[in-house]
């Protein structure tokens, strides 16, 4: 019984890797995990990220498992952990319609930049790479305000962006772009600044910006999420 109901938590969270093992062989690889991992929790929400754990501290891939196995499992375990993620404390001078150029945007907590080797959001039973693509694959997973999970493909710079727009020392969104602009060569940096302003938008409609922060040039800013 406790295997079976671990079985159907892993299949729920895994559903497009253990739709590719096919049902005994899925069982299988559960079975492995059921009799040698040592769990640190004893919640049943915690499994998967346990399954994760194990796949990549003690699971020896072997010809028949695919080349893409650790990729696409973060990439569905992600998901799944957003889910069930507690809903962040927001700072109150929040502003959900401010100047994305001129104060600082604020970063969802509950938006993951992710990069993989695999194209993990298009892989199923019908698409399984072989190898790895030339070009890799920049991801934003998150939750919106109506705790929907959804995923938007980007890019490098963009993952950059977001970075830079997470840091400890929070920065306006122009000082972020100037910053990429300088670090990437871009020669027209205010062509770059008007590119920059729509990918802002689009990042607030989603809800991976939140909104913005005041911004005063002669107070050194504390991050918003951490306190520090």
């Amino acid at each position: 019984l406790l295997f079976n109901n671990i079985v159907e938590t892993l299949t729920r969270v895994f559903p497009v890797l253990s739709s590719i093992y096919g049902e005994e062989q899925w069982k299988v690889v559960s079975r492995q995990f059921f009799a040698s991992h040592a769990s640190q929790s004893p919640y049943f929400r915690d499994i998967p990220k346990e399954f994760l754990t194990w796949l990549d501290n003690t699971y020896e891939a072997g010809n028949d498992d695919p080349p893409f196995l650790h990729e696409l499992a973060h990439y569905e375990w992600v998901e799944a952990a957003l889910i069930t993620a507690e809903d962040p404390a927001l700072p109150a001078t929040l502003d959900i319609d401010g100047d994305l150029l001129e104060e600082i945007p604020l970063v969802s907590p509950l938006a993951w930049p992710l990069g993989y080797h695999y194209p993990v959001h298009q892989i199923s039973p019908e698409f399984q790479p072989s190898s790895p693509p030339q070009e890799a694959t920049w991801l934003v997973v998150y939750r919106d305000r109506n705790d929907r999970v959804g995923f938007m493909a980007t890019n490098q710079i963009t993952a950059r962006l977001l970075e830079l727009l997470n840091s400890d020392t929070p920065m306006t969104g122009q000082d972020a772009l100037i910053t990429l602009a300088e670090e990437i060569g871009h020669a027209d940096r205010q062509t770059l600044i008007e590119f920059g302003q729509g990918l802002l938008e689009e990042l607030r409609q989603r809800d991976i910006l939140l909104g913005t922060l005041p911004h005063d040039p002669n107070v050194t800013p504390i991050h918003p999420i951490t306190g520090e």
